[in-house]
C-alpha cells in the first residue's frame, strides 16, 4: 500500500514540472528573519545556489506560485522555394494558378478536399494530381502548399461552390478513385 502523501505530493509536483508552469515564490512576509542560533545545524548550512529555492524559516520549502507561461505566437513558417522547386513543371504551373485562384476567390466560397500530406510526399501529391485531373476532365484540380506550424502540408483540392450543401452533393459525385481517401468540403477561406 502507497502512503497517501509523499506519492500524491510527487504526483502533484512532476505534473506541474512537465507543465513548465514552475515559479518559486519566496513568503511575503515583512518581518526580519531571525538568525539561526550559533553552533545549530541551520548556522553551519552552506547558503543555497543560484538556482536552488532557499528554505524559509523554520526550514519549511517556500511556497509555490504558478504562473502559465505566456504565449509566444510565431507565424506559420513560408513555403520553402527549395519545395515548391522540387515540383515538376505542371505542378508549379497548378500551384501558381491555385494561389491566384484563392486571392481572387471570395473567403464563404467552398472546394472539396481531395487529398493533403506533408511535403516529403511531394512525388504521391503529383500522381494524386495527374489521377485527379484525368478523372475530373475537362475540369482539373488544383494544388497548394501551406504550413502549419510544425510543417508544411501539400493538398490538392477541386471545385468552386456557393454552399455547403453544393460542396457535399459533389463528393457524392466523384469518381470513386477520388472518394477513396474521404474527400470532405472546405471554405477557401482556410487557405488565405
Amino acid at each position: 500500500m502507497l502512503r497517501r502523501g509523499i506519492p500524491f505530493a510527487v504526483a502533484i509536483a512532476a505534473g506541474l514540472v512537465v507543465a513548465g508552469a514552475i515559479v518559486v515564490a519566496l513568503p511575503n512576509s515583512k518581518a526580519p528573519q531571525q538568525a539561526a542560533p550559533p553552533g545549530s545545524a541551520a548556522a553551519s548550512a552552506p547558503p543555497p545556489t543560484a538556482g536552488e529555492p532557499a528554505a524559509s524559516p523554520g526550514g519549511v520549502p517556500p511556497r509555490l506560485t504558478f504562473v502559465a507561461p505566456s504565449p509566444t505566437t510565431k507565424p506559420p513558417p513560408a513555403p520553402s522555394a527549395t519545395t515548391e522547386s522540387q515540383l515538376n513543371p505542371e505542378a508549379q504551373e497548378r500551384l501558381t494558378e491555385t494561389r491566384q485562384w484563392i486571392q481572387a476567390t471570395d473567403g464563404q466560397r467552398w472546394f472539396i478536399q481531395l487529398v493533403t500530406t506533408n511535403t516529403s510526399q511531394l512525388e504521391y501529391a503529383q500522381r494524386f494530381l495527374a489521377t485527379a485531373d484525368r478523372l475530373l476532365k475537362p475540369d482539373r484540380a488544383r494544388l497548394y502548399i501551406a504550413a502549419t506550424g510544425k510543417e508544411q502540408r501539400i493538398g490538392v483540392i477541386y471545385g468552386d461552390f456557393p454552399s455547403l450543401p453544393a460542396a457535399t452533393r459533389a463528393v457524392e459525385q466523384l469518381a470513386p478513385e477520388l472518394r477513396s481517401n474521404s474527400p470532405f468540403p472546405r471554405q477557401v477561406l482556410w487557405l488565405k
